[in-house]
């Protein structure tokens, strides 16, 4: 994690599989404010939905081994690895809006992300903190992130 974020407009890139915002500092100290967010489908889907053998059924004609899917395929993994890619062409269509990103995001999903950014949003990336906060509300974030965060200057 880089100490001392403090100028320019900072991005922190919060998600998962199934989960991200961007959020921002707000006028009020120590707080943050989602611009962006949303939800990936696969989020949503019961978990009867995900299970690689009631899935797999569908096909199982066209299969030599008897199942739709080939084995050890997880429709879990391949919607957060689609919605890990959605969320990194967001984070690349929004370049211009920020000059700094932090990445939040638990291990497998960090890895992940950060290897779909593109260069643009991948150079402007000043830290990273290998933590799940989605669930965790835009006003308390500050209590995760005190540690390191240098929040801007007050003017006189």
């Amino acid at each position: 994690m880089t100490e001392g974020i403090s100028t320019g407009t900072t991005w922190l890139i919060v998600s998962d599989g199934d989960r991200f915002r961007a959020v921002t500092p707000i006028d009020r100290p120590g707080q943050f404010g989602t611009v962006l967010s949303f939800d990936s489908v696969a989020a949503h889907w019961p978990s009867r939905e995900t299970d690689t053998h009631s899935r797999g059924s569908i096909l199982e004609d066209v299969s030599t081994t008897g199942r739709g899917m080939n084995p050890g395929s997880d429709v879990r993994a391949i919607a957060e690895y689609n919605f890990t890619w959605e969320v990194a062409h967001q984070v690349g269509v929004h370049v211009g809006e920020y000059d700094r990103l932090v990445l939040v995001a638990p291990d497998h999903a960090l890895c992940d992300l950060r290897a779909a950014l593109g260069e643009g949003p991948r150079a402007k990336i000043v830290g990273t903190l290998a933590k799940d906060l989605t669930k965790t509300p835009d006003r308390d974030l500050m209590v995760h992130l005190s540690k390191w965060w240098c929040p801007p200057p007050v003017a006189a």
